[in-house]
């Protein structure tokens, strides 16, 4: 019996386990059908920019980069979380509006955001070819992180906030009384 089930053992599911680990002292089974962060997780390209032009990303984005700081301190490891920064170009009047939108974005969210000149740029990124931006804005606390390794620490994390993680344990039915959820049917 538990008080929360989660199905997916992904980056997503591992996650939410940690975060409701975080929140809450009930309790809490993470289920994976296979082994965790066996599938699209471990395949994503692992790039963490906080900001997007889509401003309902900028907070979820924020929060998973603070809480790879926080993970590392907790575990006691890297976990692979690479600070190289992100550049971010505009060679239109259109990129331009963006990429001002993001800078508003990034202010309103307390997230490092500098505007480059071209020399600065290049000096960042040597090969690129900057002849027709005409404005750059940088985040230097983006990055890239491998999304497995960032997955199993949250699981990792997860666990030791209390939670059970089952993996190969595939979720059959979900299990519903008077329209609410009641619990899971699961093999293995």
């Amino acid at each position: 019996q538990f008080d929360h089930v989660i199905v997916g053992g992904g980056i997503i599911g591992a996650s939410v386990a940690y975060h409701l680990a975080c929140e809450s002292d009930r309790s809490i089974l993470l289920v994976e059908r296979n082994a965790l962060a066996s599938a699209a997780s471990s395949r994503a390209a692992g790039l963490v920019l906080q900001v997007s032009t889509n401003s309902s990303k900028t907070p979820l984005t924020r929060l998973t980069r603070e809480t790879i700081d926080i993970l590392a301190d907790e575990l006691g490891e890297d976990i692979g979380f690479h600070n190289v920064g992100s550049i971010r170009l505009a060679a239109s009047d259109e990129r331009i509006a963006e990429l001002d939108g993001m800078a508003t974005e990034a202010a309103r969210h307390n997230i490092p955001f500098e505007w480059l000149n071209t020399q600065a740029a290049g000096e960042l990124v040597p090969w690129l070819d900057l002849s027709s931006v005409r404005k750059i804005g940088f985040l230097p606390t983006d990055g890239y992180v491998d999304p497995y390794l960032l997955s199993m620490a949250y699981a990792r994390a997860a666990a030791a906030r209390g939670v059970e993680i089952r993996q190969h344990t595939a979720v059959t039915d979900v299990l519903t009384a008077n329209g609410h959820v009641v619990g899971v049917d699961a093999s293995g």
